[in-house]
């Protein structure tokens, strides 16, 4: 159908990822503002390494509590690991779940250090447990990845992630989190030195071997983030201010945490001439956005994705998309695209409805 619609001619996107010249990457992450094709980008990623390394076993795990995996591989994909295609699975974290199942499985531990360490009664107790976990519930998710390239049932995960904000809060996190294991190791102290005061010797038991076993998931965490041959983050934007804004957030944010960032994928290009007056004026819009992207990213290898005219999902799309994306083939720009001969007008907008109410708070989503 699309193809007669339209005459097509070659036209070139510059740049390809070079991610794929190392070989013993283990974690890509893409992330980036919401609605730049950070899914579409992790996705067609996983296509296109499945076909040319067969040998590979690849998932791809979304970190956004508003998943669009499923969406993007037009199949169903839950909180569970799901099979994709051949070598290819996906999994949508629900970073609750594993919360709660944290929480089922410690709960007892957790309670006995608190007990311990601090003069609070039962109902005490109770609240510290329940509201000394900030952010826990997003460490689990990480921990959960970095389980699965533990214990080597995947080669490759490539991770979708949040919007920007949520991304930044997600790699802070294991920094954050040994602060709080620190704090409860600071609760066993005390019950450590009135022990060997009473007692005359402090016997480890299975408060300080959960101790033990949270730093070293939280170590491993951190470790395989900084670790810049297993690992790599892919920003990706469009030319947009507010997307330049938050991608120059995300580089900064990496270079603190020392995760590597090679290439920044710039989706939504428009270049060549189609013919068609709103297209040419979003490209003349467009062109001092991709000159500041080029000046404030001359460092990294910028690959320019086009502005597709239909949506990519499903396996076809994606094939496509990552050809294009990974240099086999180019984009080939519309030229004659059928124009409607009438097209109805926009009916009156009725926002105005809103100030004739007495409100005091207005949410928009």
């Amino acid at each position: 159908m699309r193809k007669s619609l339209v005459e097509k001619e070659p036209t070139q996107i510059r740049g390809m990822p070079n991610f794929l010249a190392n070989p013993n990457l283990k974690l890509m992450i893409f992330g980036g503002k919401g609605g730049t094709g950070k899914t579409t980008c992790a996705t067609a990623t996983a296509v296109y390494l499945a076909k040319n390394h067969p040998e590979k076993r690849i998932i791809v795990i979304s970190t956004d509590p508003a998943h669009s995996l499923g969406d993007s591989f037009n199949i169903a994909i839950g909180n569970k690991i799901t099979p994709v295609k051949e070598n290819v699975w996906g999994l949508e974290i629900d970073a609750d779940e594993l919360l709660e199942e944290y929480k089922a499985r410690n709960e007892e531990v957790m309670r006995k250090i608190a007990d311990r360490g601090t003069y609070f009664d039962e109902e005490d107790v109770e609240n510290f447990f329940d509201k000394s976990l900030p952010g826990l519930d997003e460490v689990m998710a990480i921990i959960r990845i970095a389980n699965l390239l533990k214990v080597g049932e995947y080669d490759l995960i490539i991770l979708d992630t949040a919007p920007t904000g949520h991304t930044m809060v997600l790699l802070s996190l294991p920094q954050k989190m040994e602060q709080w294991v620190h704090i409860m190791d600071m609760l066993m102290a005390k019950h450590r030195y009135l022990m060997k005061t009473m007692v005359g010797r402090y016997k480890r038991d299975e408060c300080d071997e959960f101790l033990d076993s949270q730093m070293n998931d939280i170590k491993r965490v951190r470790l395989l983030l900084a670790n810049d041959r297993n690992t790599e983050f892919v920003p990706v934007t469009i030319p947009e201010p507010m997307s330049i804004y938050e991608i120059e957030k995300v580089v900064k944010t990496l270079k603190k945490y020392r995760i590597i960032v090679n290439s920044i994928i710039v989706n939504r290009v428009i270049e060549g001439d189609s013919g068609c007056p709103f297209c040419q004026a979003r490209r003349q819009e467009r062109k001092k956005y991709m000159r500041e992207i080029e000046e404030k990213f001359t460092l990294y290898n910028l690959v320019k994705m086009p502005l597709f005219p239909y949506q990519i999902r499903g396996m076809e799309s994606l094939t496509e998309y990552s050809q294009i994306l990974f240099g086999e083939r180019e984009y080939a720009l519309p030229t004659k695209v059928e124009v409607l001969s009438q097209v109805a007008p926009l009916t009156k907008g009725k926002l105005s409805n809103i100030l004739e109410k007495k409100l005091k708070f207005v949410i928009f989503g």
